[in-house]
């Protein structure tokens, strides 16, 4: 038996597949984000009085008594949480409800979004999020497993912390291994990713693959999909740090007054969130094209 894939991908080859149906799509990804980014709004809006108290404070550079009492910022943020636990199930399913939905236009086209009607739909949307909370607990097991062996090392510096030289020589080593270790532990944690995006693409298009399932299907092709998925997650990271030095700017040249910073946190907030919703729908149209390589009987790009 050979270990050699079914199918070679190349990163640039998928990466251009990506944007090519993410644009030929956008008007729709982007009304999908402006949901999204509205949803996200009235999530965090219980925090709004608080962000502004603290925005406020640091572009003034005056706290104005806010970190004399911090039993009351304690108290509001709590009071701001309340709101929270009713919303984020309704906002993450949602949201998920939006990426299957997007991911089902980009592979099977406008008619068969809600194909099996909605009850159909949102077991979709509720399989999706139960991908997402494997592929948060898997995270969390690769990444603790891969540094268990520096907690076992900080163990032992602490039984030598008397011993002069060989204990300072265990530290080095340790500082040594937990730049290591957490790097190897990153790029784990990464690869659950790469498999959760093609779960999510498979289970949006009826396929019961778990986490698991395609890691087994990515064989080979692992360092194709993962560049891919990195140069658009690269593209999100410098597109929002852009954003967010846009809105520091802005406060920081005296938009910062209270009714100023309360509605440009909230016109940022909606552009910040449309505009990363948009560029993370690249994800959606990449699993798209790396899923209908990698199983020849799956849908690959639907006409515009």
């Amino acid at each position: 038996m050979t270990d050699t894939p079914a199918v070679k991908l190349s990163a640039s080859d998928l990466l251009i597949a990506s944007v090519r149906m993410t644009w030929e799509h956008i008007w729709f990804l982007l009304i999908i984000s402006l949901i999204l980014s509205a949803l996200y709004v009235a999530a965090v809006a219980p925090f709004f009085g608080m962000y502004i108290q603290l925005f406020g404070a640091a572009f003034s550079g005056q706290s104005n008594g806010l970190y004399d009492e911090p039993g009351a910022l304690n108290a509001e943020f709590l009071e701001a949480m309340k709101w929270t636990w009713i919303f984020v199930p309704v906002t993450t399913l949602a949201m998920t409800a939006f990426v299957v939905l997007w991911i089902r236009r980009l592979a099977l086209g406008h008619p068969h979004m809600f194909d099996g009607g909605v009850l159909i739909f949102l077991w979709r949307s509720i399989l999706c999020v139960w991908r997402f909370i494997c592929a948060y607990v898997l995270a969390i097991v690769v990444f603790v497993a891969i540094l268990l062996p520096v907690a076992l090392l900080f163990g032992l510096i602490a039984l030598l912390q008397d011993g002069g030289f060989l204990a300072a020589v265990v530290g080095l080593v340790v500082v040594f291994l937990v730049f290591i270790l957490y790097v190897v532990a990153s790029v784990g944690v990464l690869l659950v990713l790469v498999a959760l995006l093609i779960s999510l693409t498979a289970t949006s298009l009826d396929y019961r693959l778990g986490i698991i399932k395609c890691a087994r299907l990515l064989k080979g092709n692992w360092v194709a999909v993962t560049l891919a998925a990195a140069a658009i997650g690269l593209t999100v990271m410098v597109v929002s740090m852009l954003l967010f030095g846009a809105v520091m700017g802005w406060g920081a040249t005296g938009g910062a007054s209270e009714d100023g910073l309360s509605t440009g946190l909230i016109v940022f907030l909606l552009v910040a969130y449309t505009i990363s919703v948009a560029i993370y729908g690249a994800f959606g149209a990449l699993g798209v094209a790396a899923f209908g390589k990698l199983r020849p009987d799956a849908p690959n790009t639907a006409p515009a």
